[in-house]
């Protein structure tokens, strides 16, 4: 399975991009660290990446007289992702396009309030039942042909968030994913403000790159 960049940003439902922020092309402009490996499996950082989101969207629709429909959305709480990749190319502008990335490794951190927004803390990757905030965290690898090698999910550690601007998140992470590893770091990352761009499953193109 291939799997264009900008869908990294839906894994955790981080799709709509409700709050603008940087959209930089530039690699580098932000930093961040990683150790640690899981699957065997490690990277230099390369590029850096936040979104800010919605937690929670839905719509209903009610049919009217005329046979058409009305329809009301709705949304509330929010979400902070941050991508920390091995590849330079993966930039806030490459998020709009149906762009894969060759030998490709990412990491990606999502922190979630339901209720309003995320503040400034440390998040349990397993928080307690019920709790309305959670942190989640995956490690994605695809390989010279933009398919799919590694796809793993945190089952413990948490993300700290120290900063978090309409333009800039920062803060740091110790992750794992069972007996396969662990990855630990940190990040000051620019947000990026993404075009809700057609995936491939619209109709688009994807590009192996």
């Amino acid at each position: 399975m291939t799997t264009t960049l900008r869908s990294f940003f839906s894994v955790f439902g981080l799709g709509a991009l409700g709050m603008a922020g940087c959209s930089s092309s530039s690699p580098g402009s932000g930093s961040a660290s990683l150790s640690g490996s899981v699957s065997n499996t490690t990277f230099s950082v390369a590029s850096t990446l936040a979104v800010f989101d919605v937690a929670n969207a839905s719509e209903t629709c009610t049919g009217q007289s005329d046979g058409g429909s009305q329809c009301t959305s709705s949304s509330s709480g929010q979400a902070v992702g941050v991508l920390l990749t091995n590849r330079s190319e993966a930039t806030c502008s490459a998020v709009g396009h149906n762009l894969s990335l060759s030998n490709f490794d990412v990491v990606q951190l999502v922190v979630t309030n339901n209720n309003g927004n995320v503040a400034t803390g440390t998040y349990a990757i397993a928080p307690p039942q019920g709790s309305p905030t959670r942190a989640e965290a995956s490690f994605t690898t695809e390989d010279a042909s933009c398919a799919q090698k590694i796809n793993t999910t945190a089952t413990g550690g948490s993300i700290t968030l120290t900063q978090i601007s309409g333009t800039n998140v920062s803060g740091s992470y110790s992750v794992t994913f069972g007996a396969e590893g662990s990855f630990q770091g940190t990040f000051d990352v620019p947000a990026c403000a993404t075009p809700d761009a057609g995936l491939a499953a619209d109709g688009g193109t994807t590009t192996c790159q």
